[in-house]
């Protein structure tokens, strides 16, 4: 049952990864960004 709750949890999660992992690709120069939250 903990499984299912982890699942919706990182499913939600998932459009901000996705985003952010955009976000570094795009700023691949910028090696900053990749140690801030």
């Amino acid at each position: 049952m903990l499984i299912l709750i982890y699942s919706g949890y990182y499913l939600s999660k998932l459009p901000l990864v996705l985003e952010n992992l955009n976000l570094l690709s795009q700023s691949k120069k910028h090696h900053a960004n990749f140690f801030s939250p």
